[in-house]
């Protein structure tokens, strides 16, 4: 992989997190409000699940 390629990959990557982390903090306002939009808890537990799946995937330093 050239230099620019893996530049490229991480600019993407960190643009897919910072999208990822402002999903992750509308999900969590969402279940703060969880009672009063009904939000079931197997949907909150689903988003755990790839959340933590996620977490687990190495990323190059």
């Amino acid at each position: 992989m050239t230099p620019k390629a893996h530049s490229w990959l991480l600019f993407a990557l960190n643009l897919l997190l910072n999208i990822f982390v402002q999903f992750l903090e509308y999900i969590a306002k969402k279940f703060i409000l969880a009672n009063l939009f009904g939000v079931s808890s197997k949907a909150i537990s689903i988003t755990v699940v790839i959340t933590w799946l996620l977490m687990k995937i190495p990323t190059p330093q």
